[in-house]
């Protein structure tokens, strides 16, 4: 019998090709748009243009009538003395000459304040963290799902039980693998808006080439002892749509093999003794035969000793960095080797006895 722990959720890099622009919406990637004013806000409006740049009817007040009547006298007396080389100064004001529909509110009404422009979802969602990841992953957005807790969880299961384990490198959202092809929703999140060439390239490049890494270290180990349990580790939220999910550690498998069901009891009745502060619970917060690494696997190895199990870890105690949290992980770990046959720990109950 031997053991491979994977976990297709903890990764957070980009590959090498992959622009960093990619993941930003289009108007994102744009930049922002200008936002339009009113002529009233915009300098445009027309009692502040020359006017002999208005059209339409205008009304002149009194002292715009008295200025341009006593223009016109001294003008033509000028004319009349023969004098040319005088000329006469002309007022240009523009705020002499307004139209009759804007008179009212121009003089009557405040200008008003144009409001501040709000900063865009977009912008607020895909701000960089620049402190969460290392330099290489600076163009990472911020609300990627990655799931570092369930990558350490199963890197130290592995380490402690001496297994294989296969660590999926880049974040679920960029490609999930453990769906397969034709399946919806295998880009997500910030990475929705991808061309097709793109999209494409990641499933050639990333999602192909794990499942295939995951078969042949699975198939490896069928020829060499046999017997295969595969374990997939990820975390899940304290709440869900608002609700809390009540389970310390969710157990999925499928109910219609038989061998998974036996593995699954075996191993929550010793959790019972060695790590008696952990909830378990069978199939929970979903179903082992729904879509996931482990089905995929299923229906490769059809037919030979393939178990695969999902284990699920809340978040809530399993991301805090806390005594009791090693505890329980290490109790689960010696608990999986001692069903398995890995190690030779033996329960504290069969000790008493």
């Amino acid at each position: 019998m031997s053991l491979i722990i994977t976990c297709e959720v903890g990764g957070n890099e980009l590959p090498s090709w992959f622009d960093p622009q990619l993941h930003l919406p289009s108007k994102a990637r744009r930049g922002r748009k200008k936002k339009r004013t009113s002529s009233r806000h915009s300098g445009k409006h027309p009692s502040n243009q020359h006017p002999s740049n208005q059209s339409g009817n205008s009304v002149k007040t009194k002292s715009a009538r008295r200025s341009n009547a006593a223009t016109s006298a001294q003008t033509n007396k000028l004319q009349e003395n023969g004098s040319e080389d005088y000329q006469p100064e002309l007022r240009t004001d523009h705020e002499l000459t307004i139209t009759t529909d804007v008179a009212a509110s121009t003089f009557s009404t405040p200008p008003l304040n144009t409001p501040k422009r709000k900063t865009s979802l977009a912008r607020k969602r895909f701000k960089i963290n620049h402190d969460r990841y290392p330099s290489p992953l600076q163009q990472l957005p911020k609300s990627t799902k990655v799931d570092d807790s369930a990558r350490e969880i199963a890197d130290h299961m592995a380490h402690q039980l001496d297994a294989a384990s296969i660590m999926h490198q880049h974040p679920i959202e960029l490609i999930d693998v453990t769906k397969d092809q034709n399946q919806r929703n295998l880009i997500s999140g910030p990475f929705k808006s991808v061309t097709s060439e793109t999209q494409l390239r990641l499933l050639s490049e990333i999602h192909q080439p794990y499942f295939e890494q995951v078969c042949s270290g699975v198939d490896s180990l069928l020829q060499q002892n046999g017997y295969v349990i595969h374990l997939s580790v990820k975390t899940f939220p304290l709440l869900r749509n608002k609700n809390r999910l009540r389970t310390d550690v969710g157990l999925l498998y499928d109910t219609t093999s038989q061998d998974e069901v036996d593995l699954s009891m075996d191993w929550i009745d010793d959790l019972w003794y060695r790590a008696p502060m952990l909830k378990v619970r069978r199939n929970y917060p979903r179903r082992g035969a729904e879509i996931g690494i482990t089905r995929r696997l299923r229906r490769e190895f059809k037919g030979k000793d393939y178990v695969g199990l999902e284990l699920w870890l809340n978040r809530a105690w399993a991301a805090r960095r806390v005594s009791l949290r090693e505890e329980a992980l290490d109790a689960m770990t010696e608990s999986l080797g001692a069903v398995t046959g890995l190690s030779e720990s033996a329960m504290p109950y069969q000790e008493a006895a």
